[in-house]
Formats: C-alpha cells, structure tokens, sequence
C-alpha cells in the first residue's frame, strides 16, 4: 500500500508542508466560533470574552538583517479590522448598579456572517441574538426571544434578511 499515493489522491496535504499562518492580535478568553466570510476575503472569530472580530488576510513587509545583506520579505497574515462589542443594555446597567456590581460583558456563543457578508449575527449568554453591520461595527438589532442559551445560528442560504436561532429553551425563530 502506497500511504503517499494515498495521500496525493485523497487530496491529503503532506503534513511537513501544513504550517500555521501569522495572525496579529487575538482574543481574551476561549474562541467558540471561527467562520471565512462567503467571498473567502475576512474571517469572523467569536468568543467568550464578549468580542467578534473581523480579520482580513493583507500583505506586509519585514525585513531581515544578515551578514551579508538586508533582505525584505513580502509576507501575508490576518489583521485584524474590526472589533464587533456589546454594549450593556440600559436595564442590565441599571439592575447592576442596584446590585452594586460591575457591568457584566455577555460572552458570545457563536457568530456567523449573513449571505451578503454585510451583516454578521451572534448568539450572546443573556440569550439574546445581536445583529452588527460589518463595515461599520454598528450594532443595530438585539433581539429577544430566548429564554435559555441559543445553541443554532443559522443564516438562510439564499436570503441574507433571514436568520434562523434554535435555543435550549425549545424554540425556535426565524427572524
């Protein structure tokens, strides 16, 4: 049995050559989501630190010293473009404060883009779902129907007005 044959078919990369690709930046806790936007240009990672951030793959230059010469080397990694936050809401600040506690940041339970890559939705721990404009970093809709940890976040193929959530709590919306 011929492995590298195998492996050459199957599409298999030939593990020596997979490499990890430079990013800069990251998150403050886990990441529980990780989606490349429907025209592969930006990645969308989410995590529990309450943070969705767009990453765009760009060139940058850096340069080596040598002995001989100074070398400048094109190379390619993430950068990040935008951070996607939550603002606390206006009764969850004031219920803190009655409580005298600090402002609670809402982990992020997923997030994914809309079919136009315009629009990107995330599912939050106070189970609400957000709604950011991409470009911008606007949030524009928090929506509440959930009653429990959504667990499904699921943009109509064909669609990008359409959002589908499905919750722990039994329900289910199409937004």
């Amino acid at each position: 049995f011929d492995v590298d044959a195998a492996r050459a078919t199957a599409g298999v990369p030939d593990p020596t050559v997979v490499r990890g690709m430079p990013k800069v930046g990251g998150h403050l806790h886990d990441i529980v989501s990780c989606n490349f936007s429907h025209s592969g240009e930006l990645l969308l990672t989410a995590s529990r630190d309450g943070q969705a951030k767009i990453w765009a793959w760009s060139a940058s230059r850096s340069s080596a010293a040598s002995s001989a010469s100074r070398t400048v080397r094109d190379s390619k990694s993430w950068k990040l473009q935008r951070v996607l936050t939550t603002s606390a809401d206006a009764e969850a600040l004031r219920q803190q404060a009655r409580a005298r506690r600090a402002p609670v940041v809402y982990a992020m339970e997923q997030a994914v883009w809309t079919l136009d890559d315009r629009t990107v939705v995330a599912a939050m721990s106070d189970f609400t779902i957000r709604v950011w404009e991409a470009a911008s970093g606007m949030l524009t809709h928090t929506l509440r129907l959930h009653t429990n940890k959504v667990h499904v976040v699921q943009c109509h193929p064909h669609d990008p007005r359409l959002v589908f959530t499905a919750g722990h709590d039994g329900r289910v919306a199409v937004w």
